[in-house]
């Protein structure tokens, strides 16, 4: 079957689900065919007549506008397949085919991709940007640079060095999860222990980073962010700005002032 006839049965069983069937009534010879079935095999053998007329571009256009409808029908391109973001953010981890599935802001819970192989042949453009994202992802992670099961904060992190567009209310979600949890921990701490860690991070942070207390304007705290985010990590620079702020305090010669 050519290209040509190609479109014209697509078309064909588009406009009439039932053509198949109906055919197989009208041609069969044990029984005559009723009204119905005649008045629509006359329709449809109008419809194919108008179609087969049509110069090439002309059909391979309807056909592309066709095929582009019934896409947008498919369970994937509907509204109940949207992510809850804020439901998903809170999760621990992720799979890696869910966090494909987030990043084009589909919910895991109906799109995944054992889903949409029946559809990767069928021309879908969601469909191939799926695939595209999930071997990215699966090169990278056999490569270690990601892992299975992934902490959602690290997955956005590698999106966002490898230029992968997210979802800016899936990425919100995330960072303002993981700073909540991370205040929370900080409260949490001892205060032994809280004096420790502000002790650790002044320390590395003026001998690793030149980092200088008090200085009026740094970029320190964009380079530290830069270098949590080359480790796969994320955080976030008003987050950083703010433990280099309270670490600074601990430095005896600013007590003293």
């Amino acid at each position: 079957m050519n290209a040509h006839d190609r479109a014209v049965r697509y078309l064909i069983d588009r406009r009439f689900p039932d053509a198949d069937e109906i055919r197989d009534h009208y041609y069969c010879e044990s029984y005559p065919c009723s009204p119905e079935v005649v008045d629509s095999m006359r329709e449809i053998e109008a419809y194919e007549r108008e179609l087969s007329l049509k110069p090439s571009f002309e059909l391979y256009a309807l056909e592309i506008e066709e095929r582009a409808r019934e896409d947008r029908e498919r369970f994937y391109n509907q509204r109940y397949a949207n992510a809850d973001f804020s439901r998903w953010s809170k999760l621990a981890c992720w799979s890696l085919d869910e966090a494909v599935a987030l990043s084009l802001g589909k919910s895991p819970d109906l799109v995944c991709w054992a889903k949409l192989i029946p559809f990767e042949k069928e021309h879908s453009p969601f469909v191939t940007r799926y695939y595209r994202l999930r071997d990215l992802v699966e090169r990278a992670k056999r490569m270690g640079l990601l892992s299975e099961p992934i902490v959602p904060a690290s997955f956005v992190a590698w999106a966002k060095q490898n230029e992968i567009e997210l979802p800016s209310t899936l990425e919100a979600a995330v960072v303002a999860w993981g700073n909540r949890g991370a205040g929370e921990r900080r409260a949490d701490l001892h205060p032994k222990e809280r004096e420790t860690v502000l002790k650790l991070i002044i320390a590395m942070a003026m001998k690793g980073y030149a980092y200088k207390p008090g200085a009026a304007r740094s970029d320190i705290p964009a380079d530290i962010t830069n270098d949590v985010h080359a480790l796969g990590l994320t955080i976030d620079q008003d987050t950083v700005r703010k433990w280099l702020k309270e670490a600074s305090e601990v430095l005896p010669q600013l007590n003293d002032k």
